[in-house]
């Protein structure tokens, strides 16, 4: 080990282009999960380095570095004189990124750029032990292990050049993190870095190091995180929940009645969360305080599925066992429990006091949480009311945010504050007549809105009611059926908006989903559930568009990824017809353009770093367009003028808070802007669904429709000139154009109803 270090501390250079290869082995099956990584190193001051989610270029005399995940922004600083360790990992963002692996730092980093690297590379000082030589890349290698509590670290160092060929990481403890993650736990685990061609003293080639920042990138000297924004506390706080029961495993049932007179405490957890591992280790903590006290019931709640494919109790059992948690497997059975607490996230803390109602919750994993849960709990139990403390913990958390936000855009060169969107007070056009057609309260909880265009029959107005249940209205507005959707357990038993199109069959179907979520969901023309895609965990869902792009009279189903898994076309039978990894990382929303002579259509994707992508009914990139100097985060495609082609509209952000409507051509030219009233979307959903285009006026082309946050509702049209606005005086849920008893009409919804108007032309 000593001549290792020596020799990358001596030497003049280094590359390397390795992977980092996760196998597990469930029920005799083996797989492997590869993560490339790559240094390239020339002393004093130049450095190529790519690990995890980002990177860092230096050539001497500037440094460059920027994470994945943060699209826009490029960190820049001078070059320092002599590179190291702290040079590299200065900015704490950039640092995190480029650490936050399952193997932390590199070791071959560590050895050519840091110091106490023996300390570092034997964990601590643990003795090195020699082992028996090995090859590894056709190269015969000495082998040293070090001996930790959760298995052997394994080094394997080139005979000859004292190169570091493969390092072997200990895993029991990633076996155990993972037993929670899978129904079966695996019965093995490996974790190896492979250092696939590394040389020292090798000559690189100068353009290795070289670096041009895109024109439309903001370069600035500090990464500041993009945290998510907080989530409010359950509007039950205060209150108390409907009654539910669940199931221990040992098959005692608990209903909402038995834990009246005692202070409860309810965790609701999946295990493909994250963040559930570390409250479940806070929770049994707790218990473990609180044992002995039979007025206090703590109940990790799992909500994943129990029949055929999802967990057994036993599994969890055995799981919480190796993890030595004391408390006990609960099971919702029949999801009463999430359905009574309204469960969107996990990990998901209530706190219930001995009337049942709900002083305290928590979504998420927060430090604050882990810190004071036990207090939280004695406050509860000497009959102490939290609602206040929790509503004002959410307000700082809030403002916290909008801070972060607010200095993240001042570094990249924006200004301001972020403005809250307040409501305008309710107003007519100015030029446009306006004729209210109906409106209907029969919707409970009115949410996105889709008008069909059948070629037989009349129209049906479809609106969202609430995340499980959509309403069907006739075109006078009346409620025609309320229809309860059949949706998987949540989480992914949840839908805000609906994408729709008509079969080969001449049958019109629907595609369900949320944004981030797992799973998409289709169904029948009654809102029957015909299947839900895919199967397994991902980063989330980012968009889903639904038509036929490659002219066969079927629709297919276009599925945008967050991360690494890109976009894919999946047919009806949700059979995968091809998948695009080839596009950036951050793919954020789709559309579609209208069919060509073929009956084909194009995809478009912004990606959220100045570009739209352009991709074929193949799944081929044809381009990445950028759209002026525009961060454009979603984009709609439609035929206004009837010729057979396509208009295209994004939204892209002007600043903190403030959106800006562009049309573009299909060079990405800009055409048109027009900006929106500042503020956030104050309905989460709207944020992404806040345009619609097609025919509002009985004579000339279609029109672009958009609803901003302050509830207004501007009509632009095919050029880009502002035709009016009207405030509905009230937040918008849901937008759409469509034709009613057979003229133009939008139809919006609102908090409590749905609203048919008809505009005319002065």
């Amino acid at each position: 080990m000593a001549q290792m270090i020596d020799a990358y501390a001596k030497a003049d250079s280094y590359s390397d282009r390795g992977e980092l290869v996760i196998g597990t082995t469930h029920e005799g099956n083996t797989r492997q999960d590869k993560v490339p990584f790559a240094t390239m190193l020339e002393r004093p001051d130049k450095l190529h380095l790519q690990l995890y989610q980002g990177t860092f270029v230096c050539d001497g005399r500037n440094a460059y570095g920027w994470a994945n995940d943060m699209p826009g922004f490029i960190l820049k600083r001078p070059a320092p004189k002599v590179l190291n360790l702290a040079e590299v990992f200065a900015d704490d963002v950039l640092a995190q990124v480029l650490t936050g692996g399952s193997v932390k730092e590199s070791p071959a980093l560590t050895m050519l750029l840091g110091s106490d690297v023996f300390e570092i590379l034997t964990a601590g000082g643990n003795r090195p032990e020699l082992m028996s030589d090995d090859y590894a890349a056709g190269k015969p290698c000495r082998r040293v292990r070090i001996r930790q509590s959760d298995g052997d670290l394994i080094y394997w160092i080139d005979a000859k050049s004292h190169v570091l060929r493969r390092v072997q990481y200990p895993t029991e403890r990633l076996r155990r993190t993972m037993a929670l993650s899978t129904p079966t736990p695996p019965s093995a685990v490996t974790l190896t870095a492979e250092f696939v061609d590394a040389e020292l003293n090798t000559k690189i080639a100068s353009e290795t190091f070289a670096f041009e920042p895109p024109p439309q990138i903001k370069l600035v000297d500090k990464l500041s995180p993009l945290w998510a924004p907080p989530v409010p506390p359950s509007p039950l706080l205060g209150s108390t929940a409907e009654d539910f029961r669940v199931r221990k495993s040992d098959g005692a049932e608990i209903t909402s009645a038995d834990l009246r007179g005692k202070v409860a405490v309810l965790v609701f957890w999946s295990v493909g969360s994250s963040e559930s591992l570390k409250m479940l280790e806070a929770l049994d903590k707790a218990a473990a305080k609180f044992a002995g006290r039979d007025d206090i019931v703590i109940l990790p709640i799992n909500i994943d599925p129990s029949g055929p494919g999802g967990f057994a109790d036993a599994d969890i059992r055995r799981s919480f066992d190796e993890l030595k948690f004391k408390i006990p497997v609960v099971r919702d059975v029949d999801n009463s429990a999430v359905k009574a607490f309204e469960i969107r996230f996990q990990p998901n803390l209530f706190l219930l006091d001995k009337n049942g109602v709900l002083q305290d919750n928590e979504v998420g994993l927060s430090p604050q949480l882990l810190a004071e849960l036990e207090q939280r709990i004695d406050a509860v139990a000497a009959g102490r009311s939290l609602v206040d403390a929790t509503q004002r913990r959410f307000q700082q958390r809030r403002r916290e945010y909008e801070a972060a936000q607010q200095s993240q855009n001042a570094a990249a060169g924006l200004s301001g504050d972020i403005p809250q969107a307040k409501l305008a007070a309710k107003s007519s056009p100015k030029t446009l007549k306006l004729v209210e057609l109906w409106k209907s309260t029969a919707v409970k909880r009115p949410g996105y809105v889709l008008v069909t265009d059948e070629k037989q029959g009349a129209p049906r107005v479809i609106v969202a009611d609430g995340l499980k249940a959509v309403a069907e209205l006739d075109a006078q507005g009346k409620l025609l059926r309320s229809i309860p959707l059949d949706l998987p357990k949540e989480p992914e038993g949840v839908v805000s908006y609906y994408r729709t199109a008509v079969g080969k069959d001449g049958k019109r179907y629907f595609v369900g989903c949320l944004p981030d979520q797992q799973q998409l969901h289709l169904f029948d023309s009654d809102f029957k559930r015909l299947r839900s895609f895919p199967e397994g965990s991902h980063s989330g869902i980012a968009d889903v568009q639904f038509g036929d792009i490659d002219g066969d009279g079927e629709p297919d189903i276009c599925v945008g990824y967050w991360g690494l898994v890109g976009l894919q076309a999946v047919g009806l039978d949700g059979v995968r017809k091809w998948t695009n990894r080839r596009l950036p990382e951050n793919l954020m929303r789709l559309a579609l353009t209208g069919p060509n002579a073929e009956g084909k259509r194009l995809i478009l994707s912004s990606t959220g770093v100045m570009t739209v992508a352009v991709v074929d009914e193949k799944g081929e990139t044809l381009k990445e367009m950028p759209v002026g100097e525009r961060a454009v985060r979603m984009i709609a495609a439609h035929d206004l003028n009837g010729d057979g082609g396509v208009e295209l509209c994004a939204i892209a952000a002007a600043g903190p808070g403030s959106d800006v409507a562009v049309g573009f051509d299909g060079g990405g030219r800009e055409l048109w802007s027009y900006p929106l009233p500042p503020g956030v979307q104050p309905v989460p959903e709207m944020q992404n669904e806040m345009v619609v285009g097609g025919k509002l006026f009985d004579q000339g082309p279609g029109v672009w429709v958009f609803a901003a946050a302050d509830g207004s509702i501007h009509i632009v049209g095919i050029d880009g000139k502002p035709l009016d606005s009207f405030a509905a005086g009230e937040a918008i849920h849901g937008l759409a154009v469509g034709q009613l008893a057979g003229r133009p009409a939008l139809v919006y919804s609102g908090p409590t109803s749905v609203t048919a108007v008809r505009l005319e032309l002065p």
